[in-house]
């Protein structure tokens, strides 16, 4: 018993140092990016770099937490981008807008 609790210890720290050198990685990769990153999940803005917030006249903390339709000149141009970004999706698994 006191063994296989000693191998979930073990895997456990494993699995938090892993998740921890992930997760440098990102902040790096988005320190680093000379384009605008955003990570966005059931239309919230989850997190963003810098460049992003530059690109759109918002701090990088202001715009996280709130709906993408932040990022937007009108309601149009929200669903004309979301309808795109969603065609996208459908047809390769992904969707980019530039």
């Amino acid at each position: 018993m006191e063994e296989s609790a000693d191998q979930d210890k073990a895997s456990q720290k494993k699995t938090v140092s892993s998740l921890k050198r992930c997760e440098a990685t990102l902040e790096g990769i988005f320190r680093a990016a000379p384009f605008g990153i955003g990570l966005v999940s059931d239309q919230i803005i989850e997190q963003v770099n810098t460049r992003l917030g530059d690109m759109v006249g918002y701090s990088r903390e202001s715009l996280q937490n709130q709906r993408m339709q932040i990022l937007y000149a009108s309601p149009d141009e929200y669903e004309r981008v979301e309808t795109e970004k969603a065609r996208q999706i459908q047809n390769a698994g992904v969707g980019t807008i530039e």
